[in-house]
């Protein structure tokens, strides 16, 4: 029975696994986008360079193997990306070539469908079905992102195949910074929020570490009052009455009372009422 367990148990991690891991790759590869794509014609037309930039925008590694590639939104499962080899595979904010000559049999990084002879170009998951980036296709030069997988599409000076489409190059991420933020408004505004933070984090810390040694130096204090102060038994008014009774008479008994009164008399020390005993003596 026990053993039993432990394998179903086994069984229940692996699936959780898988599924967990299907899911970090599907939203993965969602967040894939086109780049950039050129056509290149020649002075008859006749189209000399072809191709599709893909970006991968994430701080991790991705494989574009099983998405689809299409030219027609009636057919979006129109070129597989096939798997099995290593040219599929994204480095984190890296760049994929995909050859838009429509000559699979050259290799997998090629197209079934010839890039100049399309309008549009779709990328879509691996269900062949969601498109998750589309563009333009130029009927002859460049189009690509202002930003690396973001903002407008523009034409650019030059092509950048392969690289990041700002300059060329691969740039540092105090660069891609600059780019985003020119006149650096955003690092600003991040910079104050980030000191006024700390700054009423550390208030708060110091008014609760306050409030605590105030708190317990009156405790201090109210200790030493305390001790300094006599203690004193308190007794019942019942416990007095007792008392008083029995210490008169003790006195009676002892002889001394006053004799000129002819009675026991036992008064309250508040006056508020007082006791009256007739004796005799013997």
């Amino acid at each position: 029975m026990n053993k039993m367990k432990r394998n179903s148990l086994k069984c229940l991690f692996v699936a959780c696994a898988l599924s967990l891991s299907a899911f970090v790759n599907a939203q993965t590869a969602s967040d894939l986008r086109i780049n950039e794509v050129t056509v290149e014609r020649d002075s008859l037309g006749n189209v000399t360079e072809a191709w599709i930039e893909v970006f991968n925008p994430t701080y991790s590694s991705v494989d574009m193997a099983r998405l689809f590639l299409s030219n027609d939104r009636c057919n979006l499962s129109l070129s597989l990306v096939p798997e099995g080899t290593t040219d599929t595979q994204f480095m984190p904010r890296g760049y994929v070539v995909i050859d838009g000559d429509g000559q699979r049999s050259q290799g997998p990084m090629h197209t079934t469908f010839p890039l100049g002879d399309s309008e549009y170009v779709y990328l879509i998951e691996s269900n062949g079905v969601i498109v998750i980036d589309s563009c333009m296709v130029p009927q002859n030069g460049t189009i690509a992102r202002s930003i690396d997988g973001a903002g407008e599409w523009i034409t650019p000076k030059d092509k950048s195949k392969g690289f990041n489409n700002q300059m060329g190059t691969v740039i540092n991420n105090v660069e891609r910074f600059k780019v985003v933020d020119p006149y650096g408004l955003g690092l600003s505004l991040i910079s104050i929020s980030v000191v006024f933070g700390v700054l009423i984090l550390l208030a708060i810390v110091f008014t609760y570490v306050g409030n605590f040694f105030v708190w317990r130096e009156k405790k201090t204090e109210q200790k030493v009052e305390e001790a300094k102060k006599p203690k004193v038994q308190v007794i019942a008014s019942d416990e007095l009455d007792e008392a008083a009774i029995a210490a008169v008479v003790a006195m009676y008994m002892l002889d001394a009372h006053d004799d000129a009164t002819g009675q026991l008399t036992i008064v309250q020390n508040n006056n508020v009422g007082h006791w009256r005993f007739p004796f005799r003596k013997h």
